[in-house]
């Protein structure tokens, strides 16, 4: 009978997500889909994508958290909970954020990211916020990611610091530079349809710090353009900034492989090796040689094919290598060169060095 038919499915809107519904809405497909294969068989039967084209992560959380974000910059977000459903339809999590998902965002602005407004650089700046210029960006991917900043940690013993993400002061900027643009969201992403639309997208994402997007952006890039070292390169960076570091390195291997000449590609690699061996691991207590020995061979191969802007930080990262695995002789040398080139680049970074060549014996 018409009166017992079940009720229709409700119909999830096209819009973005707020924070806690895109948190929802993966705690939802980890929870439906719980290991690799049965996600990737519902987005190729159900979303006719390649899973592993379209989103990447070292962690099942990673990869779908990607995954949203990918659909949320290609305005699929639909498409994306229909065929979750549609693969499992009985999961009571599915169906609770469709329902979600089928009403009108309630916090809308800048709880996803969005200006209220038109980009009023006088109120950012007051406020502390300053938005890196998408072609600063591109121009540090291109030739070089901050030394200080973006690729060395601080020191293990040394207080947490300025935010390793944080963006340059106003007067930093160069002063031909462009207004910066508004923050970026995973909107900026959607209506990605090349390589070079996606790659910039994904260059706007990490000028937000937005390393999600970015990594869902510039992995499209790559299902358009799979020769494209920059864009590993790009994607290298991205996943360093979430603390991936074995993604890191593999997307610079894949730069290394396709482009062998560029020294930022070795100094980049040997950055998130530097960083990963800042972290024990209690499986394989060798690990930290390991990753030292490999930070000397990329500074040492980016310094052969000629590095220039960084050195500073490369001796710097080679010397602390150097001095873990115990070559005392290699470490002095590559510390005291860092020592003499931070004074005009980074009076911060002369501080670490400082403290690491306190750590060497007497001559």
């Amino acid at each position: 009978m018409a009166g017992n038919a079940p009720d229709p499915a409700p119909e999830v809107l096209a819009r973005q997500l707020t924070g806690a519904e895109r948190q929802q809405l993966t705690a939802a497909l980890v929870g439906a889909f719980p290991d690799h294969d049965a996600l990737e068989e519902m987005v190729s039967f159900h979303l006719n994508e390649n899973l592993d084209a379209i989103a990447g992560g070292l962690t099942l959380t990673a990869l779908v958290l990607n995954l949203v974000q990918w659909a949320e910059a290609q305005n699929r977000v639909p498409d994306l909970v229909a065929g979750a459903q549609a693969a499992n339809p009985g999961n009571s999590a599915l169906q609770a954020i469709a329902a979600q998902l089928a009403r009108p965002a309630a916090v809308e602005g800048l709880d996803r990211g969005r200006a209220a407004g038109p980009f009023n650089t006088t109120r950012a700046l007051q406020a502390g916020l300053v938005a890196i210029p998408v072609l600063l960006i591109a121009l540090l991917l291109a030739f070089g990611l901050p030394g200080r900043g973006s690729v060395r940690p601080p020191a293990a013993t040394a207080s947490p610091g300025p935010s390793p993400t944080a963006p340059p002061t106003a007067t930093a900027l160069p002063p031909t530079a462009t207004p910066p643009p508004a923050t970026p969201t995973p909107a900026a992403a959607a209506g990605c349809s090349s390589a070079a639309d996606c790659f910039h997208a994904g260059l706007a994402a990490e000028g937000a710090s937005q390393w999600h997007v970015a990594i869902a952006a510039l992995t499209r890039a790559l299902a358009y353009d799979p020769a494209d070292a920059d864009a590993y390169n790009a994607l290298g960076y991205a996943y360093d900034r979430t603390g991936d570091y074995d993604g890191a390195i593999r997307q610079y291997q894949q730069a290394i492989t396709l482009d062998g000449q560029k020294p930022l590609f070795y100094y980049n690699r040997g950055s998130t090796y530097y960083r990963k061996a800042q972290g024990p691991d209690q499986a394989n207590p060798n690990r930290r040689q390991i990753d030292d020995a490999q930070v000397i061979a990329d500074m040492s191969q980016a310094f052969a094919l000629g590095l220039t802007g960084y050195n500073a930080y490369a001796y710097y990262f080679r010397g602390t290598a150097y001095q873990a695995t115990g070559d005392v002789a290699h470490a002095r040398a590559d510390l005291a060169q860092a020592r003499t080139l931070c004074v005009d680049t980074d009076p911060g970074l002369c501080q670490e060095v400082d403290a690491a060549l306190k750590l060497l014996p007497a001559p």
